[in-house]
């Protein structure tokens, strides 16, 4: 696990040892997790750098695959875990108002 290495979490031995959040959760964006875990994010070969692809200078697709990983980057970078924390108690408290007992 990569997660460690990149200051991600910090690992604690021992018998109250575990893992837990190297930096605040609203700092660590989706984007770095997946990246610590996959590598650079690359949607197609072509995006892995240059030279990557013989036919990238004359793809016609290469501009499209290229924009849409900034998208998906920008998305990613903006998502924090902080948020999508607060996202999951929110869909739980919905999800315990909504359930009906048996």
């Amino acid at each position: 696990m990569r997660l460690p290495h990149v200051g991600i979490v910090e690992s604690r031995r021992g018998a109250g040892g575990g893992f837990c959040l190297a930096k605040p959760a609203r700092e660590i964006t989706v984007l770095a997790i997946m990246e610590a875990i996959e590598g650079p994010l690359a949607l197609n070969q072509c995006l892995r750098g240059p030279g990557a692809c013989p036919r990238q200078p004359i793809c016609p697709v290469y501009t499209v695959w290229r924009h849409a990983q900034a998208r998906l980057a920008e998305v990613l970078q903006r998502a924090n875990m902080e948020d999508l924390a607060r996202s999951a108690r929110a869909l739980r408290r919905r999800e315990d108002l909504t359930e009906k007992p048996v």
